[in-house]
């Protein structure tokens, strides 16, 4: 799916949003000592302008597809995948494939994100929720649906993960939540999400449900007016899960 210019945007709030939410670290599992590990991503199919960091040089970076074997040369002793939701086809594959390029002893990490929900029907008729209903569809249409990540802990213990465990937690669409924490964290979501809701909309509106350019544009800019609407009580949930292979 297309991504709105500047696209570094939603990627550099992708990390910054969990470091702020994890605490201290942008990952859960026990484990911090690791020698080899392994970011999962999907590789994206245009060139896109990101900014610039310093890179360590015990770093190396490389694109591939997640959906194709992985090829790599060793097991590593961590794998970290996030926001992956909408991109993978076979998840029990995905997860099966993780753990076998894992050195024994390693870990997998998977932080997801489901579509945004709201529990008190405030989100109801609202053109964010025709939005959200369309990413849905549409992602189905073109074979990679986006999965509810409360559902997840059983493909990776069928996969053969030991001592796996699950954090549930909810990203605020704006600031309506009363907990300061999650104000905060609403302040960085509604940044985020603000910045790439409309390329969600048109990438699957537009390629699997026959919407014109036009109308997305029109609904999308509906739709973040309604984002910014603190009396719609919307949040995205949070999955974090993490499993060990056998020693």
């Amino acid at each position: 799916m297309p991504e709105p210019e500047p696209a570094s945007g939603p990627l550099i709030l992708a990390t910054t949003i969990p470091t702020a939410r994890l605490s201290e670290w942008t990952f859960l599992q026990p484990s911090r000592a690791c020698r080899s590990l392994v970011p999962v991503c999907l590789a994206l199919t245009r060139t896109t302008k990101l900014t610039t960091f310093s890179i360590p040089p015990n770093v190396e970076f490389q694109v591939d597809d997640v959906e194709d074997e992985w090829t790599y040369s060793k097991p590593f002793d961590y794998i970290h995948s996030r926001a992956m939701n909408g991109a993978v086809i076979d998840w029990a594959t995905f997860f099966k494939r993780a753990y076998a390029n894992l050195t024994p002893g390693g870990w997998f990490e998977s932080q997801e994100f489901g579509l945004m929900t709201c529990d008190d029907g405030t989100i109801d008729g609202t053109s964010l929720a025709t939005g959200l209903e369309i990413i849905d569809k549409g992602s189905k249409v073109l074979g990679r649906p986006f999965i509810k990540v409360w559902e997840m802990r059983h493909w990776m213990e069928e996969a053969g993960f030991v001592n796996v465990s699950e954090s549930h937690y909810h990203w605020a669409s704006n600031t309506w939540p009363r907990d300061k924490k999650l104000k905060e964290l609403g302040i960085w979501n509604n940044m985020n999400i603000s910045q790439g809701l409309e390329g969600f909309m048109m990438g699957v509106g537009t390629r699997a449900l026959g919407w014109q350019p036009e109308e997305i544009k029109v609904l999308a800019a509906k739709s973040l007016t309604e984002l910014n609407d603190r009396r719609i009580h919307a949040y995205w949930p949070i999955n974090v899960l993490y499993g060990q292979k056998p020693e």
